[in-house]
């Protein structure tokens, strides 16, 4: 199961957060799909809007702690999350 559904409706892309057991909690491979979508959706100029929706009742909890307190402190220092978001 894909943690982000990506579908097109004419100039719409909607991207859909997939992890109802999280509260679709953005954990770094959420965010990274997220990222590479929004990114390509900004060089495609046939798309006029971008549309982030969460499945089921939520849209988006926020960070993935329980991934977030797996990390000892080099995998915390080295953490992808500032750069997705710049």
């Amino acid at each position: 199961m894909s943690e982000l559904i990506v579908s097109r409706q004419q100039q719409v892309l909607l991207l859909t957060l997939n992890r109802p057991a999280a509260r679709n909690a953005l954990n770094n491979a959420l965010l990274t799909q997220l990222v590479n979508e929004l990114e390509a959706a900004a060089t495609d100029s046939s798309i006029s809007v971008c549309v982030i929706t969460g499945n089921a009742r939520f849209f988006a909890a926020g960070a993935d702690l329980n991934e977030m307190a797996e990390k000892d402190l080099a995998a915390t220092l080295n953490d992808t999350r500032p750069q997705l978001w710049a």
